[in-house]
C-alpha cells in the first residue's frame, strides 16, 4: 500500500474545495454541508430509521449501478453540476449483519477484505460522480486503501486521515467537542477541518454530554441551574 504524505492536487478541483483552504472565519455556503439519505424507494419521503435495503454478507449491493447512493450522485451531478458531492462511505446500510466490515465465519471481522471492499465501494462513487469519499467505518487502513484505488483509476485522494494521505480532517459530532476541534486544528492547521453539527437532542443526553465537555476541557468547578436535574440524573447513570 502507498502511503501519501501530501496530495493537494484533490483539494484544489472544485470552488468548494478550494475555499476550504482558507484560514478567515467567515461563514458562507461553501462551509455547509446537508446530510441526505438516501432510500430506495421512489419519491419516498419517510424518517430515519431502518430503511429497507438489500442486504448480504459483504454488503455486494454497494457499488452497484443502482444503488441508491449511485443513482442519486448520477442525477445531482446532472442537475446541480456546480454542486460538491460528498458520499459517505461504509457496509453497514448493505450487510445483513449491519456491521462496518466483512466477517470471518467465527464473527470476527477480516480487515483485508473489508478495505477491499471499501474501497470498491469508493470508487464506484467517483465514479458517479462523487467529488468528496469519506469513509464512516472502522476498519485498520481502509483511507490508504480508498487512496490507492482511486489514484489507480485516474481519481485524486478523497479521504480523511492525515497519515495516509487525507485531504481534510473531520470531528462528529461538532457541539459539544470543540475543544477536540482545537487540538486537531492545532495539530493539523494547514488541512480543512469539517464538523458534523447534529440535531434533536434528548436534554438529558445533551446536558450530560455538554458537562462533559467542560470536564474533558479543563474545568474543575460546573456553575449551572441543572443541579437538580443532574443530581438526580447522576444517580440513574
Amino acid at each position: 500500500m502507498t502511503l501519501y504524505q501530501g496530495s493537494l492536487h484533490g483539494g484544489y478541483n472544485h470552488s468548494a474545495t478550494r475555499a476550504w483552504q482558507s484560514t478567515n472565519t467567515e461563514i458562507t455556503s461553501k462551509n455547509l454541508i446537508y446530510p441526505l439519505f438516501i432510500s430506495d424507494h421512489d419519491d419516498a419521503y419517510e424518517e430515519i430509521s431502518s430503511l429497507p435495503g438489500q442486504y448480504s454478507e459483504n454488503g455486494h449491493n454497494a457499488d452497484s449501478d443502482l444503488s441508491p447512493a449511485i443513482l442519486a450522485t448520477n442525477k445531482l451531478r446532472t442537475l446541480f453540476p456546480e454542486l460538491l458531492i460528498c458520499c459517505d462511505v461504509c457496509l453497514c446500510p448493505y450487510t445483513s449483519h449491519g456491521h462496518c466490515g466483512i466477517l470471518n465465519k467465527d464473527g470476527s471481522i477480516n480487515n483485508v477484505e473489508s478495505i477491499k471492499r471499501l474501497a470498491e465501494v469508493s470508487l464506484a462513487y467517483a465514479k458517479a460522480g462523487c467529488h468528496v469519499i469519506a469513509p464512516s467505518d472502522m476498519m485498520d487502513n481502509r483511507v490508504g486503501a480508498i487512496k490507492d484505488i482511486l489514484h489507480q483509476n485516474g481519481f485524486g485522494g478523497k479521504e480523511r486521515d492525515v497519515k495516509e494521505g487525507a485531504d481534510m480532517v473531520m470531528v462528529k459530532p461538532g457541539m459539544a467537542y470543540l475543544d477536540i476541534v482545537r487540538q486537531t486544528k492545532d495539530k493539523f492547521p494547514d488541512l480543512p477541518l469539517a464538523i458534523y453539527q447534529a440535531g434533536a437532542f434528548d436534554l438529558k443526553t445533551i446536558v450530560l454530554e455538554s458537562l462533559t465537555a467542560m470536564r474533558r476541557a479543563g474545568a474543575d468547578i460546573i456553575i449551572t441551574y441543572y443541579v437538580p436535574s443532574l443530581l438526580d440524573w447522576l444517580k440513574e447513570n
